[in-house]
């Protein structure tokens, strides 16, 4: 037996509240992994400093010491994009890549993701789920196409 109740769309106060309580705590969660990934990238850039290998891994990138704050910040936003759009743009999940990169994140076009001036709109195609679009704003559309061709 079916109730038009369960039929009905879910528009109340308490089920509005619970979006956006279910958005903030995935907003949170968020940042909580983003603070840990952060923080085992500077682990690995302390280790290179140990190891007197910082300078020479940051000159093979064409970056300096004072790129590393920039770096941080925007570690693992844009690894996170880099992976969700070589899923979103149909390249194989052996080319693709995922937001756990540590320095790799630095190298090819996982760099220009790094440095790129188009974040917030790369976000908003990315939540609105569309598949064509990105070569309008991506810097790694070239690269990106490059890769599906094999």
């Amino acid at each position: 037996m079916n109730t038009y109740s369960q039929a009905l769309p879910r528009t109340g106060t308490i089920h509005r509240l619970a979006a956006i309580w279910n958005r903030w705590k995935k907003r949170l969660a968020t940042a909580r992994d983003d603070a840990r990934l952060r923080a085992d990238l500077d682990h690995e850039l302390r280790c290179l400093e140990q190891a007197g290998e910082l300078d020479g891994s940051l000159a093979n990138l064409g970056l300096a010491r004072p790129a590393i704050p920039a770096l941080l910040q925007r570690y693992p936003g844009s690894a996170r994009r880099y992976a969700a759009m070589t899923r979103r743009v149909g390249i194989g999940a052996e080319r693709a890549s995922s937001a756990r990169t540590g320095f790799t994140a630095l190298f090819g076009p996982r760099r220009r993701c790094l440095f790129c001036s188009e974040s917030r709109r790369c976000e908003r195609w990315l939540a609105s789920g569309a598949r064509e679009g990105y070569r309008a704003f991506c810097p790694n559309a070239d690269a990106f196409d490059r890769m599906k061709r094999g």
